[in-house]
């Protein structure tokens, strides 16, 4: 596993996570209100956001866990597949501002969430976002904490000479 994480991944890991998470909560405001998963409230326009958001983190994930991932997917590379699912989770929980229902917590939530998808991806395709941050429980390298340990040690002290 990784020891380190970049930022623009970080931001795209959380907002990936919010956004499935999140979709399990109403997604309409009112009693009986359906989440993003209910099969009568326009279920594929609200779960793709959701969906996209796993796999965006599932893809993060998989890559810190040191999983060999594909190169490229059709012509796309790792940026440029996570950047369309985040442009387009973002792009499908806007066009749900323009509706006239009551939005409850799961849409602001997933909103949320998959504009952050949205923002990691740009981030990474322009190279923002770059800077690393340590994983806190990442495997340790167990040769360097021994060099460091044996480095720490004094030397033995020089042979006693009879003079």
């Amino acid at each position: 596993m990784q020891k380190k994480i970049t930022v623009a991944d970080i931001i795209m890991l959380v907002g990936g996570a919010v956004a499935f998470l999140f979709s399990f909560l109403k997604f309409a405001s009112g009693r009986g209100a359906p989440n993003a998963w209910d099969t009568d409230f326009f279920a594929f326009a609200t779960t793709l956001p959701a969906l996209l958001g796993l796999a965006m983190a599932v893809w993060i994930v998989l890559g810190l866990a040191g999983v060999a991932l594909p190169e490229q997917v059709l012509t796309f590379n790792s940026d440029q597949l996570k950047a369309t699912w985040g442009i387009a989770a973002a792009g499908i929980m806007l066009s749900w501002i323009t509706t006239d229902f009551d939005k409850g917590v799961g849409y602001w939530l997933m909103l949320l969430g998959s504009l952050a998808m949205a923002v990691g991806a740009v981030m990474a395709l322009l190279g923002k976002g770059t800077e690393t941050v340590d994983i806190p429980g990442g495997s340790k390298d167990t040769a360097s904490a021994t060099s460091s340990e044996a480095s720490s040690t004094p030397p033995p002290p020089p042979p006693a000479t009879d003079a």
